[in-house]
């Protein structure tokens, strides 16, 4: 029984390190056709590798912003930090509140907010969080919490790109990677926002939809915002506005707002800032430059009136 225990642990440590290899051979040297389930984005699109890279070499920030694209893109940092308060945005391409969490442990007490604005897009609240791991296991360094991520999914493509991440920050081979500030979705703008190019949406009409909500979502969100609780720091959930017509299509788009009324400070700006659908959007769900500003001044008015700006 020992001899076949010795055996036995010997196959598997050969077959994990075959394993590692094959996928490392994959990922280095066959084209990306050849390796679905390998998807290695650093630098890709998001900026969140310039991103982590600013955060990580930043003492402190008043105001800490978390979520999807909707806050790296729809939160221009520049505008909120008009009235005194230095302003840091984390969001990153289809953040959940399960990558959110992720951020707010490493970077909460290392940045010490003062409060966090959380921006909480419905759609998130429906996936499956993958796509936001790939790219924060591309463009971050490994953590338990990460790892722990990673085994949390059970899906192939995030194990093998968690691999294949982790082999070359062991190695070094992304030390020297220096991300383009513009691509073809924007530019980088210190602090975390990204300006997109200024262009508009044709206007488009929604039958009704109905968002099909996720509970492990709910549930991240809940013990994020303990976390922000056990800080001391104040925390507000945010809806950033999307085209009318397509926020309007959602019947269930009511008991989201109750929901999120339940757990903290929460305000939806879709009935607050009078927005057109053609001009201020560059897609059904993405304010351009014009329409980001219009939300960000009717936000630091808010923020200033709940005594934020103090």
């Amino acid at each position: 029984m020992k001899a076949f225990l010795v055996s036995f642990i010997k196959f598997s440590i050969f077959c994990f390190i075959g394993y590692v290899l094959l996928v490392c051979i994959f990922g280095m040297i066959l084209p990306s056709y050849y390796s679905p389930n390998i998807k290695h984005v650093l630098g890709k699109l998001g900026h969140l590798n310039t991103r982590i890279t600013e955060a990580d070499n930043l003492e402190h920030s008043d105001i800490l912003i978390l979520g999807s694209s909707h806050a790296y893109r729809g939160l221009d940092t520049r505008i909120i930090s008009k009235l005194g308060k230095s302003t840091f945005n984390i969001g990153s391409n289809s953040q959940t509140p399960v990558q959110s969490k992720i951020l707010a442990e490493r970077y909460l007490s290392k940045l010490n907010p003062e409060l966090v604005l959380f921006e909480v897009y419905p759609m998130t609240f429906t996936m499956d969080g993958v796509e936001s791991s790939l790219d924060l296991i591309s463009n971050s360094d490994m953590d338990l919490s990460l790892a722990r991520l990673v085994l949390e999914h059970k899906n192939p493509k995030v194990l093998n790109t968690a691999i294949y991440a982790s082999v070359r920050q062991v190695l070094n081979l992304d030390e020297s990677f220096i991300e383009e500030k513009t691509n073809k979705t924007g530019t980088y703008i210190s602090g975390g926002f990204v300006e997109a190019p200024l262009k508009t949406y044709q206007y488009e009409s929604y039958e009704e939809q109905k968002w099909n909500f996720e509970q492990s979502q709910f549930d991240a969100l809940d013990r994020t915002l303990k976390l922000i609780e056990s800080t001391g720091a104040k925390c507000i959930l945010l809806y950033s506005p999307i085209t009318s017509n397509n926020y309007n299509s959602y019947t269930n788009q009511a008991y989201f707002d109750s929901l999120m009324k339940t757990k903290a400070n929460y305000i939806d700006f879709n009935p607050l800032v009078q927005l057109d659908d053609s001009l201020h959007f560059y897609d059904s769900h993405h304010l351009n430059q014009s329409g980001v500003e219009l939300y960000n001044n009717e936000l630091v008015q808010v923020l200033d009136s709940l005594g934020f700006m103090d």
